[in-house]
């Protein structure tokens, strides 16, 4: 695996020890172009927040379609959304990343082992990742029950997988919270 510092750009091999020490050099780079961006920005952090989130947003895109096609199933059978700080694209760089796993109802064992695979890589490369991992149903009544999941649900943003899936859990959400 490469990395290229200008576009966070990997380039996957089968190598696990390679890929992860490029998910890790891709992620100091992130954060090393983000500090500059505060800097360059006069302090700004609402800035330097919305450029670390966009790149770690890319990385996660490129690590999520690895673990698809890696497993063999469809990026439409499984959403990966960003909630909390993250998913206001507000991400500061010592923060963890929170991430839903937006599954059918039924998942099957690929799923599981794609949400794994994802999971492994993102720990072993060095982010705090704060996540869950929910049908539309349970987020609902999640939601329900529980102010916080509501407000995580409200700022939720599609980051790879089943566009129509997480339009599902968006209509429910409007309707029923």
């Amino acid at each position: 695996m490469t990395v290229d510092a200008d576009t966070l750009q990997l380039t996957f091999t089968d190598d696990r020890l390679s890929l992860v020490s490029s998910i890790k050099s891709v992620r100091a780079t992130a954060l090393e172009h983000a500090m500059t961006k505060l800097v360059e920005s006069g302090q700004n952090g609402q800035k330097a927040g919305r450029y670390l989130s966009n790149k770690v947003d890319e990385i996660l895109q490129q690590i999520f379609a690895h673990c698809c096609t890696t497993t063999a199933i469809q990026l439409n059978s499984l959403a990966l959304v960003a909630v909390g700080g993250y998913g206001r694209r507000q991400l500061a760089p010592g923060s963890d990343i929170d991430l839903l796993f937006l599954i059918p109802e039924k998942p099957d064992e690929q799923i599981d082992a794609t949400i794994e695979m994802v999971l492994y890589l993102l720990w072993d490369s060095g982010f705090k990742v704060g996540q869950s991992t929910r049908s539309i149903s349970e987020c609902i009544s999640q939601a329900k029950a529980d102010v916080t999941i509501s407000t995580t649900l409200l700022e939720a943003r599609l980051l790879a997988g089943d566009k129509t899936l997480f339009n599902r859990l968006q209509a429910r959400y409007k309707s029923q919270i």
